[in-house]
């Protein structure tokens, strides 16, 4: 038996780069209307708009911002990784002078026993 699917919904429609870069030229190079260009296509209207919006902020991005983009994710990660290390390196520090103070007293309440018998 098949699940029933939801009324008024269409499968997913994978379009390959060609056709968007067609469908988004059709609207902002040759002016057509985006409802016009959806309608003619048999697309959504709104997938179209976010394709062309897309392509608009594409195009306002400065030359060579990629490479920027993907410097600023090295340096995210490295600064994540040194972050993770200093804290390692704290809590490896706080146990270390938890250890170090609580051989210390031993060591002092040995000696005063010591000091103490020897009395």
């Amino acid at each position: 038996m098949e699940a029933a699917k939801p009324a008024g919904k269409r499968p997913r429609t994978k379009y390959d780069a060609a056709f968007r870069t067609e469908a988004v030229r059709r609207v902002s190079q040759d002016g057509q209307a985006a409802t016009r260009v959806a309608q003619a296509l048999g697309m959504s209207e709104a997938l179209l708009g976010r394709w062309v919006r897309a392509a608009r902020a594409q195009a306002a991005r400065p030359a060579g911002s990629e490479a920027l983009e993907q410097e600023n994710k090295q340096l995210r990660a490295q600064l994540a990784r040194a972050e993770r290390e200093r804290d390692i390196l704290k809590k490896a520090l706080t146990i270390a002078q938890m250890l170090d103070a609580h051989f210390h007293n031993r060591r002092a309440n040995e000696t005063l026993r010591f000091h103490c018998l020897t009395r």
